[in-house]
């Protein structure tokens, strides 16, 4: 089935495969494979709308442990610009992240507090990967996703005062933390 190997020919604005020698793979798990065979496909011959591409963008067509992605080459890829970003800054609302407050000081410590709880849910000493995907994808979070799945730790009130506290109003801070 030809469909197994298509992709979204950004160029042409439509779906297309690649033809080219494919390796199927049959296994237990990533790193457990159990069968291996070479399958070759014939393309569509939209393959020459990409070939110019392969120069441009080469973090994209030759993948390594450290790939060197730059704005230049994702730019080529998605076909146009990428939008302007604008600075993180005050006032921090519930739609920033984690990572958006993290060199605050509040932020640093709730930095911490989430780090010490992902150790006791997934178990002392285990530092491999999943508790850097999960302290990743808590990092880019909005912090009002994180008051909703703290169980109560993070009520919407508290949440609401750490902000404040971070934005210069510790006075109001203080008394939303007060109303837990």
């Amino acid at each position: 089935d030809n469909r197994s190997f298509s992709y979204f020919n950004t160029p042409r604005g439509h779906w297309a495969h690649e033809g080219g020698v494919y390796s199927i793979q049959i296994a237990a798990s990533s790193r457990d494979i159990k069968l291996e065979q070479p399958i070759s496909v014939k393309g569509d011959g939209f393959e020459s709308a990409y070939a110019a591409l392969r120069e441009k963008v080469p973090a994209y067509y030759k993948l390594s442990t450290d790939p060197k992605w730059d704005t230049k080459q994702f730019e080529a890829v998605y076909n146009k610009p990428l939008p302007i970003q604008t600075p993180v800054g005050k006032p921090f609302t519930d739609n920033n992240t984690l990572d958006d407050i993290k060199n605050t000081f509040i932020g640093k410590q709730l930095n911490k507090a989430i780090k010490r709880n992902i150790s006791k849910t997934i178990g002392a000493g285990d530092e491999g990967d999943m508790s850097r995907m999960i302290a990743a994808m808590l990092m880019d979070m909005p912090l009002r996703s994180l008051s909703t799945m703290s169980n109560g730790a993070l009520s919407r009130n508290r949440l609401n005062g750490l902000l404040a506290m971070i934005n210069g109003n510790f006075l109001k801070g203080l008394r939303l933390l007060a109303k837990n």
